[in-house]
Protein backbone atom coordinates (compact mmCIF):
# COMPACT_ATOMS: atom_id res chain seq x y z
CA UNK A 1 0.00 0.00 0.00
CA UNK A 2 1.41 3.63 -0.87
CA UNK A 3 2.88 5.89 1.34
CA UNK A 4 -0.13 8.61 2.59
CA UNK A 5 1.01 11.92 1.41
CA UNK A 6 0.64 14.27 4.10
CA UNK A 7 1.11 17.76 2.38
CA UNK A 8 0.58 18.93 -1.02
CA UNK A 9 1.95 21.74 -3.34
CA UNK A 10 -1.00 24.45 -4.33
CA UNK A 11 -0.62 25.66 -7.99
CA UNK A 12 -3.30 28.31 -8.78
CA UNK A 13 -4.28 28.70 -12.21
CA UNK A 14 -6.40 31.40 -13.89
CA UNK A 15 -9.53 29.01 -14.57
CA UNK A 16 -10.24 25.32 -14.38
CA UNK A 17 -9.17 24.61 -18.41
CA UNK A 18 -5.75 26.06 -17.84
CA UNK A 19 -5.34 23.69 -14.00
CA UNK A 20 -6.63 20.68 -16.02
CA UNK A 21 -3.91 21.60 -18.97
CA UNK A 22 -1.06 21.23 -16.94
CA UNK A 23 -2.40 17.89 -14.96
CA UNK A 24 -3.07 16.43 -18.13
CA UNK A 25 0.67 17.31 -18.57
CA UNK A 26 1.60 15.89 -15.78
CA UNK A 27 -0.86 12.36 -15.97
CA UNK A 28 0.23 11.68 -19.63
CA UNK A 29 4.62 12.34 -18.56
CA UNK A 30 4.22 9.59 -15.81
CA UNK A 31 1.81 7.06 -18.05
CA UNK A 32 5.72 6.78 -20.38
CA UNK A 33 8.74 4.52 -19.42
CA UNK A 34 10.17 7.32 -18.45
CA UNK A 35 7.89 9.16 -16.57
CA UNK A 36 7.02 5.73 -14.64
CA UNK A 37 8.66 6.15 -11.71
CA UNK A 38 6.93 8.60 -10.83
CA UNK A 39 4.13 6.31 -10.50
CA UNK A 40 5.67 4.13 -7.27
CA UNK A 41 6.32 5.43 -3.74
CA UNK A 42 7.81 7.35 -2.31
CA UNK A 43 8.33 9.27 -5.29
CA UNK A 44 4.75 9.35 -6.97
CA UNK A 45 2.83 11.96 -8.35
CA UNK A 46 -0.49 12.71 -7.26
CA UNK A 47 -2.84 15.69 -8.40
CA UNK A 48 -5.77 16.51 -7.13
CA UNK A 49 -8.11 19.67 -9.05
CA UNK A 50 -10.96 21.76 -7.32
CA UNK A 51 -11.89 24.75 -9.78
CA UNK A 52 -8.65 26.55 -10.50
CA UNK A 53 -6.38 25.23 -8.48
CA UNK A 54 -4.43 21.91 -8.53
CA UNK A 55 -2.91 20.25 -5.25
CA UNK A 56 -0.12 17.91 -5.95
CA UNK A 57 2.30 15.95 -4.37
CA UNK A 58 6.27 16.65 -4.39
CA UNK A 59 6.38 14.04 -7.02
CA UNK A 60 4.10 15.92 -9.20
CA UNK A 61 6.56 18.31 -9.03
CA UNK A 62 9.34 16.88 -10.24
CA UNK A 63 7.70 14.91 -12.74
CA UNK A 64 6.44 18.10 -14.30
CA UNK A 65 9.65 19.95 -13.98
CA UNK A 66 10.89 16.54 -15.73
CA UNK A 67 8.53 17.56 -18.92
CA UNK A 68 9.78 20.96 -18.79
CA UNK A 69 6.92 22.63 -16.36
CA UNK A 70 8.42 25.68 -14.38
CA UNK A 71 5.07 25.52 -11.76
CA UNK A 72 4.82 27.93 -8.64
CA UNK A 73 3.69 26.70 -5.80
CA UNK A 74 1.53 29.09 -3.70
CA UNK A 75 2.09 27.31 -0.65
CA UNK A 76 1.02 23.80 0.91
CA UNK A 77 -1.72 22.35 2.30
CA UNK A 78 -2.02 19.27 4.75
CA UNK A 79 -3.93 16.51 2.91
CA UNK A 80 -6.56 17.01 5.47
CA UNK A 81 -7.60 20.44 4.72
CA UNK A 82 -8.01 19.22 0.60
CA UNK A 83 -11.60 20.61 -0.64
CA UNK A 84 -14.17 18.50 -0.21
CA UNK A 85 -15.20 18.68 -4.19
CA UNK A 86 -12.04 17.86 -5.43
CA UNK A 87 -11.05 15.06 -8.40
CA UNK A 88 -8.76 12.78 -8.23
CA UNK A 89 -6.48 13.51 -11.81
CA UNK A 90 -3.36 11.30 -11.16
CA UNK A 91 -3.12 8.90 -8.11
CA UNK A 92 -4.92 5.66 -7.60
CA UNK A 93 -7.94 4.36 -5.06
CA UNK A 94 -5.41 5.03 -1.98
CA UNK A 95 -5.26 7.93 -2.37
CA UNK A 96 -8.75 8.90 -1.55
CA UNK A 97 -8.07 7.98 1.99
CA UNK A 98 -6.08 11.00 2.50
Amino acid sequence: MPERILEYSVLDFANHDAAVDVAAKIMDFVGTPKGSRFSLDPDRAVVWIFGGQLFVSDGALRAAAATGLTLSPSGRIASDQLPAGRLLICGDATDWNS
